[in-house]
């Protein structure tokens, strides 16, 4: 079946009026002929046939004497022009449309600019039984008797663009008139009213242009002097188009031509006003929407008022921005309601622009905003929160603005908007207690651990990003909470993967063991093995410990104050050689020394954590720090690598300042208070000479001349300055001072301070400058840059990350950070020498 729209289906088609026809039909089901083709098929072959018989070139009627034809008189025209099949969903290439999915479509989704055009919409070709009862079904779609908010926005949407449009073309007598524009706006303020008026008067309900026209007066719609006079236009406009169409006013004189236009133009200004007038009645709180509303619901916005609209709020690129904002209004699945969807964009959008305009770049905020509402099951939700919250508006275009790894974090996972919006009702952050609690309980309920723990790590990490982005936690804050989480997931894998271990090759025992009975076998059963100290029984019968281990990190973790995307060193040690043991050997029960043990348990962890996914590395986790890359193993014994600085074995100082920021962070408390204690009197015991001093400002000249004079970190008056000077003091002070050896960098200054290492003016320059240095490498990692620890030096970048930070602008921040490079550097300078 066929149907007719727009003039064709109002009977009011010109002589050379666009054709726009929708082609129904039923494409389920197939032909029964001997080449059997899908109904889908058949019909879309029918199309394209018909299509093109009705564009088929004719030979050019032959003209008046006198007359020349400004085109070729050897060429042909079609009979008619089709302007493209009207399809329910943009996507579409078919010229065929399904007669189930129109109507699901419209009936779920349907626009009220759809409801207009159907309200002119009537059957020309076909099953016309069909098409009868195909706009009967839609008749209580197009003529809503219950209309809803985003219903009555856009009826007054539509109104409102019918007004501006009157308004913009009002003219003088004197002037030009676009008879084809101003027919076209008599036309849609006629399908406006009945669309408006329907409901209650189905005599309403007409394709014909002139039959609505009486209707609405005999309906009391209009009253006797508008429907004159609009109907008085209408049929001036129709006139003048068929003689502009048959080229009539080639040959009439040119007097009665002017005197016909300026007629019609008098009559054209009138009917504006009449018909400015009666949309104003209709809704005359609309008057005062607000135009970025009524770019969401206009279907087809002048691209001129696009661009001048979104130009006011900072948008270079206007039509991208346009196309994005068109994408949120739209849900991506068919259940949810995308009409409600667009209604309550609509509503927060002024708002929600007038947000984005005072970020860095509007144009890439609202970019990443449609990223993370793209991978949403409900945007029309958000957009009804943002309505009623403008905090959660302020921290989601915060983030959208500042934040590309916040934004990738979103976009990983529709849930993740949840964690976002949490974060605003957290008083804190969790503990790292809290958090472990959270992921053994994640961790219980599933088989693929790792994916739950990248999970949990990108949860937590948008929290205390979040947080961070809204400045409501310390810088100091910020690093331990990332340090808990880090520590929280290498301990879920560290423990899975021991319990592997034991499962294989049993338990690594101090000395070899038997299990003399099954009752010693039941007391050598423990529920965490590292935690043992006694559990195996001897060749005499005694018992005899488990041998244990400790993780020991260094660096950014063990001084807990890891940025976001920090790499860690970690130290794996364990206290006794031997052999393992199972507690119930069975025929096939394999065994190793302790030794392979622990290397091979290392292996296994350093394969997870640092595997590469489509999600990235876990973790990036150097394994082979000191002693333990030079041997090219991966876990010694304690005494081992207490021995090899001891023992003079290296002269390395870089390492050995390196355990300054040690810190146990796994392992038996026996051990790890052990392990700590033994690596403080290594410290003490060592003393700290003058040309160790000079090693280490001839290792940090090197690490400055390897990066670029933007490097905040191992730059000029970077972080590394800071933590040079604090390890220093550290190492100078240790003998005289044993409790100055604290493993974070803050937490050294304060003792440094306590105990007369530094005065209270260098301590708190050192404190700040600090800080502020970590502050914004903090920043740098959520902006996601290339340049891991390196000032933009694009304008807008710089910008971004000022506004990240509350700086006033990238100048200002550029100006503080140099004077606080500038005083990091003299310090060490004043110290270090």
């Amino acid at each position: 079946m066929i149907l007719a729209f727009d003039g064709h289906g109002g009977h009011a088609q010109g002589y050379d009026t666009l054709l726009r026809p929708m082609i129904l039909a039923e494409t389920n089901g197939r032909t029964n002929s001997s080449r059997i083709v899908s109904n889908a098929d058949f019909y879309e072959r029918f199309a394209m046939d018909w299509s093109e018989l009705l564009m088929v070139n004719t030979a050019t009627p032959s003209l008046p004497p006198g007359y020349t034809s400004s085109t070729d008189s050897t060429s042909g025209e079609p009979i008619y022009q089709i302007h493209g099949p009207i399809q329910p969903q943009d996507k579409t290439a078919s010229w065929v449309v399904d007669l189930d999915v129109a109507f699901k479509h419209y009936d779920l989704t349907g626009r009220t600019w759809e409801r207009e055009l159907f309200v002119g919409a009537r059957w020309v070709g076909g099953d016309q039984q069909a098409a009868d009862l195909f706009l009967h079904r839609l008749q209580p779609w197009i003529y809503r008797r219950y209309v809803g908010d985003a219903d009555i926005a856009g009826l007054g949407a539509m109104q409102r663009k019918l007004r501006r449009r009157l308004e913009a073309q009002s003219s003088h007598r004197s002037e030009a008139i676009d008879e084809s524009r101003a027919l076209g706006d008599l036309e849609q303020t006629i399908r406006f009213l009945q669309l408006l008026h329907g409901h209650q008067h189905p005599s309403l309900r007409t394709p014909s242009y002139f039959e609505a026209i009486d209707a609405l007066h005999q309906e009391k719609v209009l009253t006797k002097s508008e429907h004159d006079v609009i109907l008085e236009t209408y049929q001036g406009l129709l006139c003048a188009k068929a003689a502009h169409e048959l080229r009539a006013d080639d040959f009439i004189e040119a007097s009665q031509t002017s005197n016909s236009r300026r007629a019609l133009a008098e009559s054209i200004e009138v009917s504006r006003t009449v018909v400015r007038q009666r949309l104003e009645s209709e809704f005359p709180e609309a008057i005062t929407t607000a135009e970025e509303t009524d770019l969401i619901l206009d279907p087809q916005p002048n691209a001129g008022w696009i661009t001048s609209v979104l130009h006011r709020h900072g948008f270079r690129e206007t039509t991208n921005a346009y196309a994005r904002l068109m994408e949120m209004a739209r849900e991506n699945g068919h259940i949810l309601s995308t009409r409600k969807c667009r209604f309550y964009l609509s509503n927060i959008a002024p708002q929600l622009l007038a947000t984005i305009a005072q970020t860095p770049d509007p144009d890439w905020t609202l970019m990443n905003l449609e990223r993370v509402t793209s991978v949403l099951g409900g945007k029309g939700i958000l957009w009804e929160l943002l309505s009623s919250s403008a905090p959660i508006m302020q921290l989601v275009v915060r983030v959208c603005a500042s934040s590309e790894y916040l934004v990738n974090l979103l976009t990983q996972s529709p849930g993740m908007i949840d964690d976002l919006l949490n974060s605003l009702l957290l008083d804190r952050l969790p503990g790292k207690q809290e958090m472990k609690k959270m992921l053994d309980e994640l961790c219980r309920q599933t088989t693929d651990i790792d994916a739950v723990i990248r999970d949990f790590k990108s949860a937590m990490h948008l929290q205390v990003g979040v947080r961070d982005v809204m400045s409501k936690e310390s810088v100091i804050d910020t690093h331990n909470a990332l340090a808990s989480i880090a520590e929280v997931c290498l301990q879920q894998i560290i423990e899975s993967e021991y319990l592997e271990m034991v499962r294989t090759f049993g338990h690594p025992m101090a000395v070899p063991v038997r299990l003399a009975s099954a009752a010693d076998a039941e007391t050598a059963t423990v529920s965490n093995p590292n935690e043992a100290t006694e559990s195996g029984i001897s060749e005499k019968g005694a018992k005899t410990p488990f041998a244990q281990y400790v993780v020991i990190a260094l660096g950014r973790l063990g001084g807990r104050d890891p940025n976001y995307h920090s790499d860690f060193s970690l130290v794996f040690l364990f206290d006794h050689d031997g052999t393992t043991r199972h507690e119930s050997p069975g025929r096939n029960s394999a065994t190793t020394s302790n030794r392979h043990f622990f290397e091979e348990w290392v292996q296994r962890i350093m394969k997870r954590v640092n595997r590469l996914t489509p999600k990235g590395r876990l973790f990036e986790v150097n394994f082979r720090f000191g002693p333990l890359g030079e041997s090219g193993l991966l876990s010694m014994r304690l005494d081992q690598f207490i021995d090899y600085f001891k023992l003079g074995t290296s002269s390395n100082m870089v390492d050995r300042q390196s355990l300054c920021r040690a810190r146990a962070i796994m392992g038996s408390s026996d051990l790890m208070g052990h392990a700590e204690s033994a690596i403080r009197d290594l410290i003490q015991s060592q003393g700290f000479t003058q040309d160790e001093g000079k090693e280490l400002l001839q290792w940090r000249r090197e690490e400055e001349q390897a990066v670029s004079l933007h490097n905040i970190k191992r730059g000029i008056g970077g972080s590394l300055d800071v933590e040079l000077v604090v390890h220093w003091l550290q190492l100078s002070n240790a003998r005289s001072k044993p409790s100055i050896l604290v493993p974070r960098t803050v937490d050294a200054i304060d003792r440094l301070q306590e105990l007369g290492a530094l005065s209270q003016a260098t301590a708190d320059d050192l404190r700040k400058s600090y800080c502020y240095v970590r502050e914004l490498q903090s920043g740098i990692r959520l902006m996601n840059t290339d340049s891991r620890h390196d000032l933009p030096t694009d304008r807008v970048e710089l910008a971004k990350l000022a506004y990240l930070l509350g700086k006033p602008s990238g100048e200002e921040l550029l100006r503080e950070c140099d004077s606080i490079r500038q005083r990091n550097r003299e310090l060490l300078q004043l110290i270090c020498r």
